[in-house]
């Protein structure tokens, strides 16, 4: 049957199918760190985000858009659109990435009275950090747990903590960082991560690509203007009406 639509529609059409993949692919890879009530808008933020980097790049010949693509856009994402994830823990949390293998993330120490906006009838806080080496074009991801952090709420300060995410296969995929925070009461028998979506955020921490070792910079491709022959005909001179009677 002949396709009718524009290269424009093909396209967009195209765009719209891959950006939709990629957040699928990631909400179920990252289901530990999304909350149900929290994310009910998460598909189509993602999507349209996997769609800019999809769009970034479409003028390079490259099979995985994605990877090649402004992978950094995915930086900072809030999983949570209610509530940002400063406004229930406001905390450092600084990055390392050895594209060789390993991920740091270092939490200094900070004062836990004034750091935590925590559900009522909570005792514990929860930091939970995920890393996955994701292959777009294969809708595949490789997934990589830390033990969850659990940070009393009457303590007075937190002495600070460090944890390494080792990770494999990443050389041509991409590498995403994620964390998350929700209350708890662990003196109850059974807990549950509580469904207000005012007190539970996450957020993408680090988006990066992978190649020979190395992180990706993204470079802008800009497409080279077209070349056309220059060829200038003169059609003679003609006067101003006032000057022509004068």
């Amino acid at each position: 049957m002949k396709n009718n639509q524009s290269p424009a529609s093909q396209r967009s059409g195209k765009e719209f199918g891959m950006g939709s993949t990629a957040s699928s692919l990631f909400r179920k890879t990252f289901d530990p760190v999304i909350f149900p009530r929290s994310a009910t808008t998460l598909h189509n933020r993602l999507s349209e985000v996997f769609r800019a980097i999809i769009r970034s790049c479409w003028e390079q010949e490259t099979v995985d858009k994605i990877f090649s693509g402004d992978i950094a856009l995915l930086k900072d994402l809030e999983l949570n659109c209610y509530t940002p994830f400063t406004a229930v823990a406001k905390m450092e949390l600084e990055v390392s990435i050895d594209p060789a293998g390993k991920v740091l993330l270092n939490i200094p120490p900070f004062k836990v009275t004034s750091s935590f906006h925590p559900a009522p009838n909570t005792d514990t806080a929860i930091i939970r950090l995920l890393a996955g080496v994701f292959d777009f074009k294969e809708n595949t991801c490789q997934l990589t747990e830390a033990d969850d952090l659990l940070i009393k709420l009457n303590s007075q300060t937190f002495a600070g903590d460090a944890i390494t995410l080792p990770f494999t296969g990443a050389d041509g995929r991409v590498l995403i960082l994620a964390v998350a925070v929700f209350f708890v009461r662990l003196n109850s028998r059974n807990f549950s991560v509580p469904e207000d979506r005012r007190y539970n955020a996450g957020k993408i921490l680090e988006a990066v690509a992978i190649r020979n070792g190395k992180i990706v910079e993204f470079v802008q491709h800009t497409p080279k203007p077209l070349s056309l022959p220059v060829k200038a005909i003169n059609v003679g001179k003609v006067s101003w009406n006032n000057q022509r009677d004068g």
